[in-house]
């Protein structure tokens, strides 16, 4: 497993997420997508992005720390904390989790699987 290539593409994504980009995350996000929100709202891939098209999502800030990788057959399991600021609508919230994700390997690129967090409770 290429960890170097699999960091290189959880920043592009992050980026992505934070400028709004839908046409780099519909390339960093497996078509398979399940991505749990903080909230525990579950979006597949299509309702991510029309909703970060939309700007239904709006990410102000995005700070990834202890980022733990775990290498799987064709996959990876990354673990760590991630803090922030996203606009849900017209609400904003402050984000203070600890995340579990899956990314995939399909022709030579990384793709997130799965994500869920977890709010920390301090």
């Amino acid at each position: 497993m290429d960890e170097q290539s699999l960091r290189q593409a959880e920043a592009l994504r992050i980026g992505a997420m934070l400028s709004g980009d839908v046409g780099a995350l519909d390339a960093l996000l497996d078509d398979r997508l399940s991505y749990t929100h903080s909230d525990a709202t579950v979006d597949d891939k299509a309702s991510y992005l029309e909703k970060v098209r939309t700007r239904h999502y709006r990410y102000e800030e995005i700070r990834i720390a202890g980022l733990r990788i775990t290498p799987l057959a064709g996959a990876a399991m990354l673990t760590g904390e991630m803090a922030g600021r996203v606009w849900v609508g017209e609400k904003l919230v402050v984000m203070d989790n600890r995340f579990l994700a899956v990314s995939a390997l399909a022709d030579g690129a990384w793709r997130l699987l799965a994500y869920q967090p977890t709010p920390i409770r301090r």
